[in-house]
């Protein structure tokens, strides 16, 4: 009876995949721009779209999944069931009750488990075979219930979130966490691995780079502390030990002047707000814009007029398990959000804070480049020139400072044209923050601050009991460079990178603040003139190399920001809510008419205010303690 069950299963498949055939035909020979889904249901056939780059469709009494990219189709035997969920009782406790529809169709129901997704903490999980499980809960959340069953030998997972959005609470945005999704290329399906790096092509591509135990073998570097550093394009070593996101290790790569970058990958996110002990969730910033717990749109009032903090226009969101995340505008098209003038897969930024390289003829090596040192701030207010000057993005090395951000901007561009290099965006700064924010790197810890005096690119903290500053820092007086354990590769050097560990971003706290390619568009202030932005960006409005906010008055922190800031810039997302300041205490000021410009992360003697949702407005001027990064776009 199975055999001619599965040969009947098998004729509905293959008549279903025809039809897919003719729609992929008619698309092409015809240019149409009616979607798979539209086409299946004109042809009778019942489809529902997952939202996650998949399609459910009842054929002939048959569930199917059609993935929308690859058209490849298989027999949907996830369980089908329901969530239902309770009203508070008078002790604040919410029931979650699981329901199988199909139960019958199983010869066993291994399990039924509930997770809340917001901290990744399981809830619960029953495994008595019954086709009904109860749940209770005492916290305001997304919940995922996941329901495994078993037919004909072979296991299959059903998965569902529901909300509970019913215990009284007040809506705050003074803690929060970043719940992100990887997407696929340059679209909207969610994926479970990030896009793989791109190293360009030819002569002057990346070259991948990563670390590694000596004790792995057949190896060879330049060893640093207890790991070895590997420039290779070994696929043997490359696949296994390049990147792993999920383990906080981002992918990282050279560029022909051995300057580093570290690849940051296209995602969707949202913001998830806490209350005080991080039990009850109290909103979300996502692709409804800032809502309660409830789902409805928070309102403020700014200059005295009630604003809705709906989404802002032109940013794009994407949906998975019913929850609507935002596409982060660095990798999109909107140009006025921070993106380019087509969705990128992701982008490469520099490492470190850029640093100065000399050329002299005179060095008895290969390489006639040699740092500039800490003469006239690290670099001073002087442009790339060719065969004698250059920006790269190394470690144990002063940054580049004393630099105004007209050349900063240009320094940035004329890096390297052939893979779109530019200085830093705040919207690209706001996508590494999230990114360092979240589980794929510290997980919600603060990241150090690169609190050395000399400005050297990677350092960590000093050597007190702070957690992330104190208040003595250990310098070698013949080196000028930190103790051993307090480079980039040492114990408490790597606690100040994005990931905690070698493979991250570093200096986004602390060092010198950073320039970013930001300005304000509504000043009429001498010092967008002064500092050459008029020259880049005549009519004020932003391009795909900088972006133009708008604040025509001298308000330099407070709800204005609302207005001011752009999602996903770590600005108005992240901040407390009153006063000057955004999540873990950083400063929160932002550009207003007298200045127009962003400086980023905060410098050493910010202290512990410095921090990667720093902000800051700033005149533009060369400073002593201002430096810039480095991004290659696509």
């Amino acid at each position: 009876m199975k055999a001619k069950d599965d040969t009947n299963i098998a004729g509905i498949l293959e008549d279903l995949n025809l039809k897919i055939l003719e729609y992929q035909t008619k698309a092409l020979s015809s240019n149409s721009r009616q979607t798979l889904e539209e086409y299946l249901r004109a042809n009778g056939i019942d489809v529902i779209d997952n939202e996650d780059g998949t399609l459910s469709a009842t054929y002939n009494g048959i569930n199917f999944i059609i993935d929308k990219t690859t058209y490849l189709t298989e027999v949907d035997n996830r369980p089908k069931f329901e969530v239902a969920v309770s009203e508070p009782d008078s002790n604040k406790k919410v029931t979650i009750t699981v329901t199988i529809s199909n139960a019958s169709q199983y010869s066993t129901i291994d399990s039924i488990k509930l997770t809340n997704a917001n901290n990744n903490v399981v809830v619960g999980e029953k495994t008595d075979g019954k086709s009904t499980a109860t749940f209770e809960v005492d916290a305001n959340g997304d919940y995922k219930a996941e329901v495994k069953a078993t037919k004909g030998g072979t296991q299959s997972t059903g998965t569902k979130i529901a909300q509970v959005n019913n215990i009284t609470v007040a809506f705050a945005t003074t803690k929060g966490t970043i719940d992100i999704v990887w997407l696929k290329g340059t679209g909207k399906t969610v994926t479970s691995d990030p896009n793989e790096p791109n190293l360009y092509t030819g002569t002057k591509a990346l070259k991948p780079v990563y670390w590694a135990s000596s004790t792995e073998g057949e190896i060879s570097g330049t060893a640093t502390t207890d790991v070895v550093e590997i420039k290779s394009e070994n696929a043997k070593y490359k696949a296994k030990n390049w990147h792993n996101y999920s383990a906080n290790k981002w992918a990282n790569a050279t560029n022909t002047d051995g300057s580093y970058f570290v690849w940051i990958p296209r995602f969707a996110y949202r913001i998830i707000y806490w209350d005080n002990n991080y039990k009850n969730v109290v909103g979300y910033y996502d692709g409804r814009g800032m809502v309660n717990v409830k789902g409805e749109v928070i309102k403020k009032t700014i200059d005295g007029k009630e604003e809705s903090m709906t989404l802002d226009p032109g940013v794009d969101t994407v949906t998975k398990d019913g929850i609507q995340y935002i596409v982060h505008p660095a990798f999109d098209n909107s140009v006025n959000n921070g993106g380019w003038s087509k969705k990128i897969s992701g982008f490469w930024v520099a490492k470190y804070e850029m640093s100065r390289e000399d050329y002299d003829a005179n060095l008895e090596t290969t390489d006639k480049w040699k740092p500039h040192g800490t003469a006239n701030d690290g670099g001073g207010n002087n442009s790339i020139v060719a065969n004698s000057i250059r920006a790269v993005s190394k470690p144990n090395v002063t940054s580049w400072r004393g630099i105004q951000i007209k050349n900063c901007y240009a320094n940035s561009y004329g890096y390297d044209r052939a893979k779109e290099s530019h200085l830093m965006k705040n919207s690209e700064w706001g996508a590494v923050a999230y990114l360092t924010h979240s589980k794929y790197g510290r997980n919600g810890t603060e990241v150090s601050v690169n609190q050395c005096t000399g400005y050297i690119t990677g350092a960590g903290r000093g050597t007190g009991d702070g957690d992330i500053y104190n208040s003595t820092y250990d310098v070698d007086s013949t080196t000028g460079l930190p103790s051993a354990n307090q480079q980039y590769n040492g114990s408490i050097g790597m606690l100040s990178s994005s990931t905690g560990n070698i493979n991250g971003v570093y200096d986004l706290s602390g060092g010198a603040w950073e320039y970013t390619a930001a300005f304000n568009g509504a000043s009429t202030h001498n010092n967008l003139t002064s500092n050459g932005w008029t020259a880049l960006s005549s009519d004020k409005t932003s391009t795909p190399y900088a972006t133009a906010y708008s604040n025509g008055t001298g308000t330099k922190s407070g709800v204005l920001i609302y207005k001011v800031g752009k999602v996903g810039d770590a600005t108005k997302e992240v901040y407390n809510g009153s006063g000057a300041n955004n999540w873990l205490g950083v400063y929160s000021n932002f550009v207003s008419s007298d200045t127009p410009f962003f400086q980023r992360g905060g410098f050493y003697g910010n202290g512990s205010n410095a921090g990667v949702f720093y902000s800051y407005g700033n005149g533009g001027g060369a400073y002593n303690y201002g430096s810039f990064r480095v991004v290659l776009g696509q």
